[in-house]
């Protein structure tokens, strides 16, 4: 039940907070079928707020007071939720991630309004999101992609340690590596979506992947016969090689190819890659590759959306490619393609500084 009177214990306020908090994460998990993504970063945002909010004890006018007896109004915890927005260690923080916080708990107050959880005078009734500076998206060309791949056969793996593998683990890994890369370029998967894969999502024949994206929505992606070969070769020459290496068959039953329902992709330890070891190894192919930037996957998908409308590709199309629900999501590349055009022009016009 919502509080109804004009003042409320402090500790039962932040049970019905950490409550109507439960409720929303479910429903977000539920009902919304949110992202594991979302879900983690929208549970640690409401976890540190209500984790502070634990720590504020109420007072009463003379100073004294404790929070296990202190009454508090709904314009105190008003007040006391716009502290917490304001407080120093926003100050130290992105943009985005201070957006990221307000969006949370925004989205929070709006449902437990909605579900009666909480009255509306307990909430603050806006709670303004910092305005994000448009970004270019970083991208990598076609020669930066090729020097990119001239180096995997250099870096094979992630090097965290001193650690060393088989000469046939590291040519697993080198295939592996080729095919990722490949792959996500040529596609415009996400890594998530890559590294989900498995093998009854892929049609190398056709170069069409089934692909599960955000929110559980299905499209297909379509990708390169260099990819496709690419892929071939790691499954049928290396896949093995790494599939063997995982702890969890103590026995590998005698196999020659994988089944459908096994990753495409596997670590040095045979399990399922991970997306951020993908991460790991791009940055480290970039700086191999002695690429300036730093290199991470989602510029693999920048290039893919970028080529497409440079070659004039139009923006629905790319929208569906990319697994878009909203085309504000791939306008940013029309952005990116027109200021290219604007340097062009002004590199080659005689008066377009003039």
């Amino acid at each position: 039940m919502p509080p109804t009177a004009l003042n409320e214990p402090w500790p039962t306020l932040l049970a019905r907070l950490t409550e109507a908090s439960e409720v929303y994460l479910d429903h977000l998990r539920i009902t919304k079928d949110a992202s594991p993504h979302t879900l983690r970063a929208y549970s640690r945002e409401i976890g540190q707020w209500l984790a502070w909010l634990a720590t504020v004890a109420p007072v009463d006018d003379e100073g004294e007071g404790a929070a296990e007896t202190a009454m508090v109004m709904p314009s105190e915890c008003r007040q006391i939720i716009q502290q917490y927005i304001r407080l120093p260690r926003h100050d130290g923080l992105a943009k985005s991630s201070v957006a990221r916080q307000r969006a949370a708990l925004r989205s929070f107050f709006t449902f437990a309004r909605r579900q009666r959880l909480i009255d509306d005078p307990w909430l603050p009734e806006k709670l303004t999101v910092p305005r994000q500076p448009k970004k270019l998206p970083q991208f990598l060309t076609e020669p930066q992609l090729q020097q990119l791949i001239m180096a995997i056969d250099e870096l094979p793996v992630v090097v965290s340690s001193a650690q060393s593998y088989p000469a046939p683990v590291g040519a697993a890994l080198t295939a592996r590596n080729n095919a990722l890369i490949r792959l996500m370029f040529t596609s415009g998967l996400r890594v998530s979506e890559a590294v989900a894969l498995t093998w009854g999502e892929l049609d190398t024949a056709t170069g069409e992947a089934t692909v599960l994206g955000k929110g559980n929505r299905e499209r297909i992606a379509f990708f390169s016969p260099q990819a496709s070969e690419a892929l071939c070769h790691y499954r049928d020459a290396h896949w093995l090689t790494l599939w063997q290496r995982s702890r969890k068959r103590k026995t590998p039953a005698a196999k020659t190819t994988p089944t459908a329902d096994e990753p495409v992709f596997l670590n040095h330890q045979g399990n399922r890659l991970g997306a951020r070891s993908v991460g790991l190894l791009l940055a480290q192919l970039g700086k191999q590759a002695g690429l300036k930037q730093a290199v991470h996957p989602h510029m693999l998908r920048h290039g893919f959306a970028t080529h497409l409308l440079n070659n004039n590709v139009d923006l629905r199309t790319v929208q569906a490619l990319m697994g878009h629900v909203s085309i504000r999501s791939t306008t940013i590349y029309t952005h990116l393609s027109t200021e290219r055009l604007r340097q062009a022009y002004r590199q080659a016009h005689p008066r377009a500084t003039g």
